[in-house]
């Protein structure tokens, strides 16, 4: 192990790093310096950025110096409707229910039972409404109000986010076959090619997830997490379309999709897949998938 490995191997150490490097002094690094320090305190080593060959490697660098002016209205979660419209068409949508500029503007009283309200400028804010009479909603508005004040450029510095205007998206609450969760297949597509997927569900109580190729093989990535196994879907070659079409003309982005009783609808596009800080079990798929990307 290196000292750096070494000094960050307890537990501890590390969860006080990462809360520290969050902090607003830290704003002073510039762009690489930040992701070098956030990277090491995540994965426990200094990144190679100048000559990338790893997949989170690669990753970083794209944050750094790839940007495409494009890439902000994919990140959105509003303007990227509009992309997705204009490449597959509007059948593949979640139905909106409203967009608001604020928190305080949400007319509770006006939503159906059930519903999704997401920050469309950042990744992973969402409030899932199962059921609108359980709702607080003076505690969504505080914590919706929390997070727009939040710019999530400044977390790991992917540059697509810098300087988008925070606002509130409400989507159709969905579930799957389950009746319970709604599983995300996310296609992970290289020069408009998909070349492994991931499938993650059961967020409500531990996220899984599992690792296939592009024929739908499980791949012995991070092992099995899922209790029972995960059927392809029968329109599944369907999907691969739809992320690949979604994807050209880009040299890597991961394409979210749901399918609902046979039905295809579309996720979000992710450019930077955990930021960069996959931890790879084993360890190769970072190399692997880093070879992919060119």
């Amino acid at each position: 192990m290196t000292p750096i490995e070494l000094f960050l191997k307890p537990k501890f150490i590390r969860k006080i790093l990462k809360h520290l490097v969050r902090t607003k002094p830290f704003r002073i690094l510039n762009d690489r310096a930040y992701v070098s320090l956030d990277y090491i305190v995540n994965m426990g080593r200094k990144p190679n950025i100048t000559s990338p060959e790893t997949y989170n490697e690669k990753l970083i660098h794209s944050m750094l110096y790839d940007r495409r002016t494009e890439y902000k209205n994919l990140v959105d979660k509003i303007e990227v409707r509009n992309f997705v419209l204009s490449r597959i068409g509007e059948q593949y949508l979640i139905p909106v229910l409203g967009v608001f500029n604020e928190p305080e503007d949400i007319d509770f009283n006006s939503l159906p039972a059930q519903f999704v309200l997401k920050i469309s400028s950042a990744s992973g804010m969402s409030v899932i409404c199962r059921d609108k009479k359980e709702l607080n909603r003076r505690k969504v508005v505080s914590i919706l109000q929390k997070w727009m004040k939040n710019d999530y450029y400044w977390k790991h510095r992917e540059w697509a986010y810098k300087g988008l205007i925070p606002r509130i998206i409400c989507e159709k609450y969905m579930v799957d076959e389950s009746g319970y969760d709604l599983k995300d297949y996310k296609f992970f597509c290289f020069n408009g090619e998909v070349r492994m997927l991931m499938v993650a569900a059961d967020r409500g109580d531990e996220l899984k997830r599992n690792f296939y190729d592009v024929e739908f093989n499980s791949l012995k990535i991070m092992e099995n997490e899922f209790s029972s196994k995960i059927c392809k879907p029968i329109n599944y070659e369907k999907m691969v379309d739809i992320a690949e079409k979604l994807a050209s003309d880009l040299p890597h982005v991961r394409v979210d999709l749901y399918n609902v009783k046979g039905k295809i609808y579309f996720g979000e596009m992710t450019l930077y897949h955990k930021s960069g800080h996959e931890h790879w079990k084993p360890k190769e798929y970072d190399k692997i998938l880093g070879k992919w990307f060119i």
